[in-house]
């Protein structure tokens, strides 16, 4: 009964994969987005995590499942960023792509950061600081609304 248990959850695993990608190649195409800098971003969010699993283990913290789910909900987030700009900027009139070319850009950056200091860690065994990509962008986003909206020149 568990094999048939686990087999059933592979298998839904594989149709939302499946799924997700049908979308995102979909939005993809829709809004314009690049494929090359989409796919860059999805492989460095993937090493991002590898290395911060390996900075957890190497500096003795406490590494937990718990923290690695939340993490990679986080990146998965990072992820769909470009995507809701590009969507949202299409249904308001807004000329979208550079707004999320220039977010996925901030993220690229932000995740090479994030691998870089993820080894200098793993072999230093000293922390450097964060680099909060979101914060920028949500600055960058709320200017762009304010111009919508009239609120700015």
């Amino acid at each position: 009964m568990h094999a048939q248990r686990v087999d059933e959850m592979q298998n839904t695993a594989i149709a939302a994969g499946n799924g997700l990608l049908l979308s995102a190649a979909a939005v993809m195409s829709y809004t314009g987005l690049p494929l090359e800098p989409m796919a860059i971003l999805t492989f460095l969010v993937v090493v991002d995590t590898i290395t911060g699993v390996g900075k957890s283990i190497y500096t003795s913290k406490n590494f937990a499942t718990h923290r690695l789910n939340r993490g990679v909900a986080g990146k998965l987030g990072l992820i769909i960023v470009p995507f809701v700009l590009a969507l949202t900027a299409k249904a308001v009139g807004l000329n979208g792509h550079s707004l999320a070319i220039y977010a996925l850009n901030i993220i690229i950056l932000s995740e090479s950061y994030s691998i870089v200091a993820n080894i200098y860690t793993i072999q230093t065994r000293k922390d450097v600081p964060e680099w909060d990509a979101m914060s920028m962008l949500l600055r960058k986003i709320k200017d762009v609304a304010e111009v919508f909206l009239g609120k700015r020149d």
